[in-house]
């Protein structure tokens, strides 16, 4: 599975790396060090992503190839699938030069919002209660941010929602069509009718912070640094360490944040506030398109 992103990149499933390279240098963990990324240096030519004993990838940048390892006995085809797709796609799109985010993006009409958050925070149920509402959903996971002119758009690196059971129960009268993520989640793949391809321009940033202590929902401004951190403090990375990929990174994230007004949402996690937080959402981006009227 490559990305209609990465058209020129080749993915080996099963292969073994080439012998004689020493992937000595420890570059990210992620908190509780399932997921790894190391590299062999000099020159960092060569990267190694591992999620535990379960899955791996070797990645050749020059040469744009993947290959997967051999899985450990018992991996599920899904959890393969997940891995790519989650976690080893975004990094190397990341890794040529593209703004990656861990977000969900909804159509809201002629535009697109953007949804931040840690991971746990809601990010795709409150995507999914759009998509519920008739909105089209592009993704809820990795999302490239871009730029031509003053614009800004996003794509999902691949269409998807995955939900808790209790998110799907309290969503969904009727069970939807769902699949396996993988092995060691409980979330299930839901797949939506509704599900957009392709690039949308990019209205509003919404990042999600914890409940406000009066179960009130609110969207403040933020400020263009503070939208500015919350997409790199999101976004994927394949070398971490990589300073001039650092830099430009910063820059991209920078111009968006300059072009796209950004608000803090914060909403009790209740699922029958959830057409209310939409609500709240819809009438900020209606404010969002007075104030750009006023301004032409």
């Amino acid at each position: 599975m490559i990305s209609d992103l990465l058209p020129d990149w080749e993915l080996v499933c099963g292969a073994d790396a080439p012998p004689g390279l020493d992937l000595d240098l420890y570059l990210w963990h992620d908190e509780v060090g399932d997921l790894t990324i190391s590299a062999c240096d000099p020159p960092r030519e060569h990267y190694r992503l591992r999620f535990s004993d379960q899955a791996s990838v070797d990645i050749f940048p020059r040469r744009q190839q993947i290959l997967e390892a051999l899985p450990s006995p018992g991996v599920p085809q899904d959890t393969r699938d997940h891995f790519l797709a989650d976690q080893v796609l975004p990094r190397v799109l990341a890794h040529e030069g593209r703004l990656v985010v861990h977000g969900a993006a909804v159509d809201v009409g002629s535009q697109a919002i953007l949804i931040l958050g840690h991971s746990g925070q809601g990010k795709s149920t409150l995507a999914a209660s759009f998509a519920q509402a008739g909105f089209a959903l592009l993704g809820d996971d990795a999302t490239v941010v871009s730029r031509r002119g003053d614009r800004c758009f996003v794509r999902a690196v691949y269409p998807s929602l995955r939900l808790l059971p209790d998110s799907i129960g309290a969503l969904y009268s009727e069970a939807p069509d769902t699949g396996s993520v993988a092995h060691y989640t409980p979330k299930r793949r839901v797949r939506l009718p509704q599900m957009r391809k392709g690039e949308a321009a990019l209205a509003a940033i919404f990042v999600i912070e914890s409940p406000s202590r009066d179960s009130a929902i609110v969207t403040e401004p933020l400020s263009i640094a503070q939208s500015c951190l919350a997409l790199i403090t999101n976004s994927f990375a394949l070398d971490p360490s990589d300073l001039e990929l650092a830099r430009e990174k910063m820059e991209e994230a920078s111009a968006c944040a300059r072009e796209v007004p950004a608000f803090a949402l914060s909403y009790p996690r209740d699922f029958q506030r959830l057409p209310d937080v939409r609500a709240a959402i819809l009438d900020r981006l209606d404010q969002v398109g007075a104030a750009a009227a006023g301004g032409r």
